[in-house]
């Protein structure tokens, strides 16, 4: 977005003829560089794969900086097409597919595609399309762990109201959505996975563990949702009947929930099964062929593909009665294999043991079972022969079609297509508005209501140096800028109070008592909250002082109150034990929170209760402004590479790794800007001393930038979680300065793209922190292409009009 004055809002939507070119996004940071894993993992990858061989689509591909190695080496996707997160944990990434894409948003996309149960929350595209492989979180949350059952359950039903088409894997899951979320009703379309013919030609590699013996198959992880348990249950019957019968698991060890997996556990220490975990997809067709049986005893699944696969490759079945297997194993496409079917209810253990022995008792066909037809026809149970499809084949179609991975990806476009056709201008996906419009769109509320007023709040403000006070700053004088009337209630520096106002903003400082390290009393911030009107209220926290005196104000005049979550408390943990009861009334009562990155709501013992109210809004610079203030002549001499720091001397800014990153490179001349508790230390150091190192103070603005700019290399070393952002990483790098980090599990591994902006080495290793630095400063081509990086990725996330039009639309909605 861009703050200039004049724009349109463009309104034209793609023609939906056939061969119009479609830019689709597809989100697929699941994907790591094996290109290898589940269902969803080889429905993403082959989807995306045939995707980007058809002929009128320009794909491109969110993917983590490991997926990126896939997708380029193995599909040959160009750098263009691929969009990175920085490789995170399940959670932090499923959080930042949802709300850091706003980049990528400034550019048209006519299709935004969620392959796995998430969109982006403010995606404007023509079309929103969301891939549902199964309704387990809606079903079975007890299965996840806590983080997914009850964080991101809210997103997945979230996204599926925003999408506008749903693809679903198979008729099974699109019956079962519809009846669980009505918004799902009318947009789901049906597209079958393939999963069948993928062993095809495959041929089969034998597994030593199993070679020899006779063996029953079941394939999937030991979620309680798989009912391994079952199995666990009719083996000792089996094993009395087959004495060498051998129970083969494969499958991951296990995510989520595995509680009540002992059982398996115990047969294994028996030698009565064996858990082979991965395997090989040769391994996997040989297991297949030879097993005496395959079985699926699930409780839910999405699509069935081990049925699929065992029927395929000639294997005998037995499955629970659920809807999907039933599906995969009677579905028409794809399959010319001979292995028979049964399903049975899983209420009736007695039969299953049955079934498996008499399959064991048939097993001495070499390596396949030929269906058999049965006259068994009870409600808990019913075979089903491949005469039974084949016939059905000839009743409905004369033309046996084998499916493939080319008719998923040609119909998901044509639903795709039918969704464009059936898009209006007026409807909201199908609008795209370019970032000047949108930016304009902003302004424009804000002049149609000249009576528009936000107040923030904090211990602290400017003159007062600190990555919060700055924040505070920025959005108060950019909210003026816009016509806002901005006010900040501070606690005063000293015995400073009183108001005044500094660049358009109000300013109310309250008169400090006496301050307890850095906690000031100030009690007349509590008259101030109470008296001061506006339209919001944005609380900045963590700040006991104004999370008291909010509380204590008990009502104050605004209509909504923000809170901006900067970072958790490491230190002072006494005190906010303490005040955590208050703390959460503040949160609980917030009409929305704010935070810079996604990792601040991954990595926080806090805000995971109110992931419902959080947006994201990373901090923003006015980068037109700075890059001109590096122009200033640099107070130091450039006549020889140098590598700056900037930061407060305090222990978390990491100055003691500082140090040791600067004995490690004794002929590099280092820059401090800054000062602090640990001055002193920096001041001793021999490298100061002898003038190698330069401890400079308090710089202006334009000092600064001109320092960042002539720096080589910027040092962020902040070694702990207190250290949320980093602001200075993003000014660093709006000069083009590559800056060189620990990897913490804050947001400051988010601002600075590891291989992309800069390098981001892991947390203490002090000896690549410092190698890191030594190759910047050497490596002209290393530098020059981090070096761009940096300036680019500035340019991607921290413009300064669009940070402030994000503050102003949690702030005060349309």
């Amino acid at each position: 977005m861009s703050s200039s004055s004049t724009s349109t809002v463009t309104l034209t939507p793609t023609s939906t003829s056939s061969s119009s070119s479609l830019r689709w996004l597809v989100l697929a940071t699941h994907v790591d560089e094996t290109g290898a894993g589940g269902g969803m993992v080889r429905y993403t990858v082959e989807l995306i794969r045939k995707l980007n061989a058809s002929p009128g689509i320009e794909l491109h591909v969110v993917c983590t900086n490991a997926g990126r190695r896939f997708f380029g080496s193995e599909l040959g996707l160009s750098s263009s097409q691929l969009h990175t997160l920085p490789t995170s944990s399940t959670l932090a990434l499923s959080l930042m597919e949802r709300y850091a894409l706003h980049p990528l948003f400034h550019k048209r996309w006519d299709v935004v595609h969620g392959v796995k149960h998430l969109l982006p929350k403010y995606s404007r595209a023509f079309v929103r399309v969301l891939t549902v492989h199964d309704t387990i979180l809606l079903d079975r949350p007890e299965d996840f762990g806590w983080a997914k059952r009850t964080l991101l359950k809210r997103h997945y039903l979230d996204s599926i109201d925003e999408a506008d088409c749903v693809v679903s894997v198979s008729q099974a899951t699109a019956d079962r959505l519809q009846a669980l979320v009505r918004s799902s009703v009318g947009k789901t379309r049906v597209v079958r996975l393939v999963g069948a013919g993928t062993l095809d030609h495959i041929i089969g590699s034998p597994i030593d563990t199993l070679t020899g013996k006779r063996f029953a198959l079941a394939v999937g992880d030991p979620s309680p949702r798989k009912n391994l348990r079952l199995l666990a249950s009719i083996w000792p019957e089996v094993r009395a009947a087959v004495p060498d019968a051998v129970l083969a698991i494969v499958g991951p060890r296990g995510w989520g929930n595995v509680a009540g997996t002992e059982e398996i556990g115990e047969l294994v220490s028996a030698g009565s099964a064996v858990e082979l975990g991965h395997i090989s997809n040769a391994e996997l067709r040989w297991a297949y062929e030879n097993a005496a049986v395959t079985l699926c005893p699930s409780l839910l699944e999405g699509f069935g593909l081990p049925v699929a696969e065992a029927r395929r490759a000639g294997s005998p079945v037995i499955s629970s009665a659920d809807p999907a297997q039933i599906e995969a194993a009677t579905t028409l496409d794809g399959y010319s294999g001979a292995g028979s079917f049964v399903h049975i209810s899983v209420e009736e253990p007695a039969l299953w043991a049955s079934k498996v022995i008499e399959h064991f008792s048939c097993a001495s066909l070499a390596g396949h079972h030929v269906a058999r037809d049965t006259a068994e026809t009870s409600s808990v149970l019913h075979e089903r022969t491949w005469a039974d499809v084949a016939r059905h084949t000839v009743e409905t179609s004369s033309v046996y079609h084998e499916r493939t991975w080319s008719d998923v990806a040609r119909e998901t476009t044509e639903h795709v297509r039918r969704s464009l056709a059936a898009t209006t201008p007026q409807h909201p996906a199908s609008m795209h508005l370019d970032s000047q419009a949108q930016a304009n769109k902003t302004i424009s509320i804000v002049q149609a209501n000249k009576t528009i007023s936000i107040v923030q709040a904090n211990k602290a403000y400017a003159p007062r140096i600190g990555g919060v006070e700055t924040v505070i700053r920025d959005i108060a004088v950019g909210l003026a800028q816009r016509g806002v009337t901005s006010t900040v209630i501070a606690a005063g520096e000293g015995s400073a109070s009183g108001s005044n106002v500094e660049d358009g903003v109000r300013v109310r400082r309250a008169r400090t008592l006496l301050r307890a390290r850095s906690v000031p009393f100030a009690p007349s911030m509590i008259r101030s909250l109470r008296t001061e009107p506006g339209d919001a209220l944005l609380i900045h926290e963590p700040s006991v002082m104004t999370m008291l005196a909010y509380t204590l104000a008990r009502r104050t005049p605004h209509q909504r109150v923000v809170v901006w979550w900067h970072f958790d408390v490491t230190r002072q943990k006494v005190l906010w034990v303490l005040v955590r009861r208050l703390m959460h009334r503040l949160l609980d009562r917030a009409d929305a929170i704010i935070t810079a990155t996604p990792h601040h709501v991954s990595s926080s013992e806090v805000l995971s209760r109110y992931v419902d109210k959080i947006a994201f809004i990373p901090f923003g610079i006015d980068l037109d402004r700075w890059r001109g203030l590096g122009a200033t002549p640099c107070p130091v001499r450039t006549d020889e590479p140098f590598v700056l720091f900037v930061g407060r001397l305090v222990y978390y800014k990491g100055i003691p790794e500082f140090l040791q990153v600067v004995d490690g490179l004794p002929t590099t001349r280092f820059v401090v800007v800054g000062s602090g508790p640990l001055e002193q230390l920096v001041r001793d150091h021999e490298a100061c001393k002898s003038g190698r190192l330069e401890l400079l103070g308090h710089l202006s603005d334009a000092e600064l930038a001109s320092v960042m700019k002539a720096a080589r290399v910027f040092a962020f070393s902040s070694a702990t979680e207190t250290e949320a952002f980093g602001i200075v990483q993003s000014q660093a790098m709006a000069l083009g300065t590559p800056v060189v980090g620990f990897d913490l599990p804050t947001g400051t591994t988010w601002v600075n793209k590891h291989d992309v902006s800069g390098v981001v080495v892991p947390l203490g290793d002090c000896a690549a922190f410092t190698d890191a630095v030594d190759k910047l400063v050497h490596d002209d081509d290393h530098h020059a292409r981090l070096s761009a990086g940096a300036y680019q990725r500035a340019d991607d996330e921290f413009d300064f009009d669009v940070y402030i039009d994000r503050v102003l639309s949690v702030l005060h909605p349309a």
